[in-house]
Formats: structure tokens, C-alpha cells, sequence
């Protein structure tokens, strides 16, 4: 196999990857640590369910969740197949403005969080947000240091599973 067919497959894995985090994320376990029920994932599901309704299609969002998942991991990887070793300027500007509206997100709703949610599940989905931010912050530096195609992956992968499971946690009554 080429170094291109390998990043093929690799980026593809990936791909299903983030669709399996978005389903664990949105409800593929009783935990709301595990599934904090993330908006980037949950939201297009819920439209896509009252889409369908007016259509007379009687059929679960969360069934789209996954396939969800898979559209942001092919958003945030497929560039990486081309084989660029730098994070493109386009995904550092995406991930500081998802992790300062996660932040400001996570503020504002924390009060409501602790209400339904409790003050340790509040914390736990801050604190797991904080560590995926500081991972995807590690991750570019490393790139920058040493930019490689598996580097301007690894950026990219941390920015697709952080996307799918944990970012924007529904913080307060649940749909």
C-alpha cells in the first residue's frame, strides 16, 4: 500500500470513529458523564426528526446521530488525505472559535447544569471539555514544531472526537 492509501483508510477509520463517538455522546450509554448529549450532534438530529414529521415519516433523530458524527469527522479530516504536514490556518481558526463559544457556553449554562444535572456531572463535562481543549492546544504546538502529516492528523482527529462527544454538553432539563 502507498502513503496515500494508508491516509485514505486511516482518515476513513477516523471518520466512523467520530460516528461512534456521536452516538455514545448522544445516548449509547445511561451515563451523562459519557453521553452529555453534545448540540453539534444532537441539534441536526432533532431538525432532521421534525423534518421528516412534516413529511409523515415517523422516525427517531438520534437514528441520524451517527451519520452526523461521520459529516463533522469528514469536515474536520478529509484534508489531512492530501497529505499536508501544517494544520491549515481555516481549522485553527475553527477550533479557537468552537473552544471560545464552548467556553462562554459553558459559563453561561453552568448554573443550569448544576440544577438538573448536579454539581458532579456539571464538572466532570467542564472539566472533560477543558481537557480536550488542552489536548487540541497540545496538538497544534506540535505541529508547529514539527509539522508531519500524522501531526496535522492527530490535530484534526482531537478536533472532530472533541466536537462529536463533548463539545456544548446539554447543560439543564433534558429534550
Amino acid at each position: 500500500m502507498n502513503n496515500r492509501t494508508v491516509r485514505v483508510v486511516i482518515v476513513l477509520l477516523s471518520i466512523v470513529a467520530a460516528g461512534v463517538a456521536a452516538w455514545v455522546a448522544v445516548g449509547g450509554f445511561e451515563n451523562e458523564i459519557l453521553s452529555p448529549l453534545p448540540w453539534g450532534t444532537l441539534l441536526p438530529a432533532i431538525g432532521i426528526e421534525e423534518l421528516l414529521a412534516k413529511g409523515g415519516v415517523d422516525v427517531r433523530g438520534d437514528t441520524f446521530v451517527p451519520f452526523i458524527g461521520a459529516v463533522w469527522g469528514a469536515c474536520l479530516l478529509l484534508h489531512v488525505v492530501v497529505g499536508k504536514k501544517q494544520v491549515p490556518r481555516m481549522s485553527i481558526v475553527a477550533a479557537i472559535l468552537f473552544a471560545v463559544l464552548d467556553t462562554v457556553y459553558l459559563v453561561l449554562s453552568f448554573r443550569h447544569g448544576v440544577l438538573y444535572d448536579g454539581i458532579n456531572v456539571t464538572v466532570a463535562l467542564c472539566g472533560l471539555n477543558a481537557v480536550c481543549l488542552v489536548a487540541l492546544a497540545i496538538a497544534h504546538r506540535f505541529n508547529r514544531r514539527s509539522p508531519s502529516i500524522l501531526s496535522n492528523y492527530g490535530f484534526h482527529a482531537v478536533f472532530a472526537l472533541w466536537v462529536c462527544w463533548f463539545a456544548f454538553p446539554w447543560l439543564g432539563e433534558k429534550p
